[in-house]
């Protein structure tokens, strides 16, 4: 089952090929799943086991709501209409956190990307704000802390 990581969009930065996003929704979270498995077991006889780390095993696959119309929007637009003819995407994805008083940053080095499909369009009823959800996959992901 593929784990999902859930981080806020206030106190975190994400940044793709220099572009840092700005007109993300309030409130809003980004959500990085990871849709396969680290590492390939494979059970032999007499109790041995072969462990062996999985070629795709930091594949990761980012969701990100954006403001239609905005900056944010108009820096994706074309990576999900023309494709990676404009390039791939690479950046970080970068959160705040504060442990036993101090301040660190969590960070994901996100590389290889690419829009996995045309955008959704979504509504907020209660303000009328309209968002394009972005799904973008990367070849690798790393967590750095």
């Amino acid at each position: 089952m593929a784990k999902t990581i859930v981080i806020p969009v206030e106190g975190a930065t994400l940044t793709l090929n220099g572009y840092a996003f700005q007109d993300l929704a309030d409130g809003d979270v980004i959500a990085l799943t990871f849709p396969n498995d680290k590492t390939a077991h494979t059970i032999g006889t007499n109790g041995t086991a072969t462990i062996k780390d999985r070629l795709n095993g930091d594949v990761g696959e980012m969701t990100v709501n954006v403001m239609k119309y905005g900056n944010d929007d108009t820096f994706l637009s074309p990576f999900a209409e023309d494709g990676v003819s404009n390039g791939v995407l690479t950046g970080t994805l970068q959160r705040n956190y504060i442990k036993d008083g101090n301040d660190f940053v969590e960070s994901y080095n996100l590389s290889a990307g690419a829009v996995m499909k045309k955008p959704d369009n979504t509504i907020n009823t209660q303000d009328g704000e309209e968002l394009m959800a972005y799904s973008i996959r990367f070849a690798f992901v790393k967590r750095v802390i």
